[in-house]
């Protein structure tokens, strides 16, 4: 782990060039991850909003602990960034306990400044598109029982 670290010592161009060489890796993993499948429309617009998400934060971060020279804050940044990778990948794939985690990450992230777009856009769709809840596994509502009889007539 210390030669991870060692990249807090490089100069200001190295920095940048290390730095957008593992977003580019990291997008490029998971893209290759995420190609297998073939979601609905509003599934990709959640992961992808998730996953610029995670690389902003991961960015943010980054630039934050080569400014101040502190490995914690790049420590903490990895781990944030790749908690929301992780959730991106999990939305793409379908999994039921992804809807849940990104709408509680989602109201988390609306305090700060730069996360209320992906909130909006994660939770409009999250909430209350059908299309988003019947490929994450959860149950579509039922019909009333005058639905049913005009539907069997």
């Amino acid at each position: 782990m210390n030669g991870f670290l060692s990249v807090l010592e490089m100069g200001r161009t190295q920095f940048i060039i290390t730095g957008m060489a593992v977003l580019v890796l990291i997008q490029l993993v998971l893209d290759y991850l995420c190609s297998l499948r073939n979601p609905p429309r509003s599934v990709r617009i959640v992961e992808r909003c998730e996953m610029t998400f995670a690389t902003v934060v991961f960015a943010a971060f980054f630039m934050f602990a080569w400014i101040e020279r502190t490995k914690s804050a790049l420590l903490v940044g990895l781990a944030v960034s790749l908690i929301w990778y992780a959730l991106a990948v999990a939305i793409y794939l379908g999994k039921r306990w992804a809807r849940m985690l990104c709408i509680i990450l989602s109201i988390i992230r609306v305090v700060t400044i730069i996360g209320i777009p992906f909130s909006v856009i994660s939770l409009s769709i999250t909430l209350s598109s059908e299309e988003f809840k019947g490929y994450m596994g959860q149950p579509k509502p039922r019909k009333s029982a005058d639905e049913m009889e005009a539907h069997s007539a």
